[in-house]
């Protein structure tokens, strides 16, 4: 589909490129001779707290320096691709070149450049207030100018959403707007606490750790070693993790499995031993002994109490 052809893209020139890119995106300096040449298209746009902005354009390049950064206080983190051509973004630790369908990212608090050096260039920005982010600042910082792998499928599920964005820049999205925000804010979050490099913040790690617990509470694989792989830690890392807990991983996968099986035994259905298995227990001697630790009796004689106080309709 032709960007170009939507309504809500205009035809400006170099100056009004400018300001236009002022305004809805971020302060940038930039030549004013080579700008004053330019001929471009622009659509922008807002997506909920986020910021759209499509832009055709041909050779060009600009910079933020302290001076543009100071005139935009909130920090920003920015998530490009072009469909057309290639980008180079550069900062003091190097220089990346985004290609089409590829994904780039660039902190708004840090210096940086970037050039685009062919006619026919096209891309969709977005741009996204850290506060919405659970990356913390400096995770954000270690993306500046860096180009996410294509292969990543994560890189892949922001660049499908990207794409689609761009088919609906000038539509009237009505109550699916916020939604799509969200969507578009989370599949970004998600490919940041992918990305490898960098430290994440512990408190929020681990409350991803329990999240990915519950989800596979079940498997017989789960365990601090699985649970390692998923979030590229270690497993001594992750049990360091759960001492805040006050019990090893192990332990805290026992303990939910047993929370969770003692719903299926107040229901009364199923035999202690089916209710075992279920939850992961192959022998129903140790579902007992855990069991025990946590509810101060056996399942058997913890279910008949349930049944003992469970009000008659």
């Amino acid at each position: 589909m032709d960007v170009r052809r939507r309504q809500g893209v205009r035809e400006v020139g170099g100056a009004e490129l400018s300001r236009i890119i002022s305004t809805a995106h971020l302060f940038w300096r930039f030549n004013p001779a080579q700008t004053a040449e330019l001929e471009a298209s622009v659509a922008v746009r807002s997506l909920g707290a986020l910021r759209l902005v499509w832009v055709s354009v041909s050779a060009w390049s600009g910079e933020r320096t302290a001076h543009e950064i100071r005139a935009n206080p909130e920090p920003y983190l920015t998530f490009l691709m072009p469909s057309r051509g290639s980008i180079v973004l550069s900062s003091d630790s190097g220089s990346e070149r985004v290609g089409k369908h590829e994904l780039g990212i660039w902190d708004s608090t840090r210096p940086m450049s970037f050039s685009i050096e062919r006619a026919g260039f096209a891309m969709l920005s977005v741009l996204v207030p850290q506060r919405l982010l659970r990356a913390s600042r400096a995770d954000c910082a270690r993306q500046h100018c860096s180009r996410i792998d294509r292969h990543n499928v994560l890189s892949e599920l922001c660049v499908r959403q990207m794409s689609t964005l761009t088919r609906f820049l000038d539509d009237d999205l009505g109550p699916v707007e916020l939604t799509l925000s969200d969507l578009t804010t989370s599949l970004f979050d998600a490919l940041l606490t992918g990305s490898r490099g960098g430290r994440r913040d512990r408190a929020r790690l681990l409350v991803d750790i329990k999240e990915y617990i519950e989800c596979y509470i079940i498997e017989d694989s789960l365990s601090a070693a699985t649970i390692a792989a998923a979030f590229d830690v270690t497993p001594r890392y992750v049990h360091k993790l759960f001492e805040a807990e006050g019990c090893s991983a192990r332990d805290w996968i026992l303990r939910r499995r047993v929370e969770r099986s003692a719903v299926d035994l107040a229901l009364g259905e199923d035999s202690v031993t089916t209710v075992a298995y279920k939850w992961g227990f192959k022998d129903p001697g140790h579902y007992s002994r855990v069991f025990r630790r946590c509810f101060g009796q056996p399942p058997g004689a913890w279910r008949r109490a349930q049944c003992e106080h469970r009000p008659e309709h």
